[in-house]
C-alpha cells in the first residue's frame, strides 16, 4: 500500500534478502571503482527496512557505517541508534521552520538529520528555492556553534563516541563490581558515609566552623618539641 508508483522489478514485496545484500553490494563495489572509497551510510529507500519479516540489514551492517530512517525525531548522541538514524523529512516547510528544528537540537545537545529530495521543484517532496537559500544562510552564519558535516563522518563519530562510552561503562561496572567483591570478602555490609557538605543537621554534616577544627589543643609529650628534645638528649 503506498508503492503503487513502484515498478514491479522493483517492488521489494518480490524481493530476497539475498538479492537486496547481492545488488547492494554490487552497487558498492561499482561506487568503489569510482571514487576509491569503502566507508558508505545507507539510506532505506522511502523507510521500508524490511523484506518480509526479516531486516535486510542485519546483513549489511559490515557493509555500511550507518543506515538513514524518515522519522522525524531528534535523540542525543548516546541514545542514536546508528542503523535506524531518524531524519526531518523538508515538504514545504519554511525557512523558520527548519530553523526551529536546528534551534530544538542546540537546545536539547541533540543530533538533527535534515532529508531534502527536491529544492524548486523535481520531486513531490520539496522545499522553494528561497526557503532553502534563507535557511543556508541562517547555518552559514551559526556554523560556529552547529556541528555540521555529511552523514557519514557524522555517523563515524558517533560510531567512535559510543563505542568509548561503552567501553567506559563496562570499566567502571567492572570497578564496582570488584569492589563490592572485596566487601563481602571482608564481610563489611555498610560503608562509613563521607561528610555531608549539603545538610548542617546531619550526624555526619561537613564542618566548617574553625573552633571546631582542632578539638584536642593541648598535645600530648610525644608530639611536642620538648618531649623530643629530651628524648634527643636521653639518648645522647
Amino acid at each position: 500500500t503506498g508503492r503503487e508508483w513502484v515498478k514491479p522489478e522493483y517492488d521489494l514485496t518480490k524481493y530476497t534478502v539475498k538479492r537486496m545484500v547481492d545488488e547492494t553490494r554490487m552497487t558498492n563495489l561499482f561506487l568503489h571503482a569510482l571514487d576509491g572509497k569503502t566507508n558508505r551510510t545507507f539510506a532505506y529507500t522511502c523507510g521500508d527496512m524490511k523484506i518480509g519479516d526479516s531486516a535486510f540489514m542485519d546483513a549489511m551492517k559490515n557493509d555500511f557505517v550507518a543506515a538513514r530512517a524518515v522519522r522525524n525525531e531528534m535523540h542525543q548522541i548516546n541514545e542514536v541508534d546508528l542503523y535506524n538514524t531518524d531524519c526531518y523529512v523538508v515538504n514545504g516547510e519554511t525557512a523558520g521552520q527548519m530553523i526551529e528544528w536546528v534551534e530544538k537540537a542546540t537546545e536539547t545537545n541533540s543530533l538533527l538529520v535534515i532529508l531534502f529530495h527536491g529544492v524548486g521543484g523535481g520531486n513531490d517532496l520539496n522545499v522553494a528555492v528561497d526557503e532553502h537559500r534563507k535557511f543556508l544562510v541562517y547555518l552559514k552564519q551559526h556554523q560556529k556553534d552547529i556541528y555540521m558535516a555529511p552523514m557519514l563522518e557524522v555517523a563515524e563519530h558517533i560510531k567512535q563516541w559510543q563505542q568509548r562510552d561503552k567501553q567506559s561503562k563496562a570499566m567502571r561496572q567492572a570497578t564496582n563490581d570488584d569492589h563490592q567483591q572485596m566487601l563481602k570478602q571482608l564481610g563489611i555490609s555498610t560503608l562509613r558515609p563521607g561528610a555531608n557538605g549539603n545538610d548542617p543537621a546531619s550526624p555526619n554534616a561537613a564542618n566548617y566552623d574553625e573552633s571546631k577544627a582542632n578539638p584536642y589543643p593541648v598535645l600530648p609529650d610525644a608530639l611536642t618539641f620538648g618531649r623530643q628534645r629530651k628524648r634527643i638528649e636521653g639518648l645522647l
